[in-house]
């Protein structure tokens, strides 16, 4: 948990964190075709947004972050939505999950959760996959603050003692490690991370990434979002503009 009564940085920001279902994946779940509930998206842009500004004098200036899959939501709602959130961050996100689903969908098994719900089959449903996925999104990022986080899987820290739990179907991850690895689903949370950052920054967009050691259960999330709001403190600068052909 971030622990965002014991940021100073936001002493005057109304901070809200609405609760999703176990995996929801702040996704309106395709549900096998069914559509249906849980309709978590739709249940954050038509009840809370509106709540909290009849109610609670929210304006209309925000930023979303969140760990694991709340920043996964953050960047997704930021991307399809433009102008929703003035600045983003993510922590220790899947921010990339057509290119690992088998891990994704491992995890939802291990939770007991019907993973296929979510997105459907991404073989057979790989178009759902990519309309949810931020990578795939990440032009409607082009000109908003990205802030992205993860560890590396190795041991970080803030971390106890031992590996994170092993999840059956991901053997050929932990068989690919290096010995040094702990934590196969924060790795792979990293490998998305990277590739999402080098995205945005082919597109030229304002994007900060750090990578430390660090598994997918250590609690890093209040460190970053601590960096994040200490960063959103300091003057921003603009991103640098696009080469010219041929310039060195």
């Amino acid at each position: 948990m971030f622990r965002v009564q014991e940021l100073a940085e936001l002493l005057d920001v109304l901070v809200v964190m609405p609760g999703m279902p176990l995996f929801g994946f702040w996704t309106d779940w395709w549900n096998h075709g069914r559509q249906g509930p849980p309709r978590v998206r739709t249940y954050f842009l038509r009840e809370v947004v509106p709540l909290v500004e009849r109610d609670y004098g929210a304006g209309t200036r925000r930023a979303a972050a969140g760990e694991p899959q709340g920043g996964f939501g953050a960047l997704g709602f930021t991307a399809r939505i433009p102008g929703l959130f003035g600045a983003v961050a993510a922590f220790g996100d899947p921010v990339h999950p057509i290119r690992h689903p088998e891990m994704w969908l491992s995890g939802a098994k291990f939770l007991g959760v019907d993973g296929y719900a979510v997105f459907g089959d991404p073989w057979e449903q790989w178009e759902v996959w990519l309309d949810w996925d931020p990578f795939h999104h990440a032009e409607g990022l082009r000109r908003t603050p990205v802030y992205l986080a993860s560890g590396d899987g190795t041991p970080g820290p803030l971390d106890g003692e031992g590996p994170d739990p092993r999840i059956p179907g991901t053997e050929k991850w932990v068989a690919l490690a290096d010995d040094d690895m702990v934590s196969v689903t924060e790795a792979v949370c990293a490998e998305e991370t990277r590739m999402l950052s080098a995205r945005l920054k082919s597109l030229n967009a304002p994007v900060t990434t750090h990578i430390y050691p660090g598994t997918h259960t250590g609690t890093y999330g209040y460190r970053a979002a601590a960096r994040t709001a200490d960063a959103a403190d300091r003057p921003a600068r603009p991103p640098a503009p696009p080469r010219r052909p041929g310039a060195a």
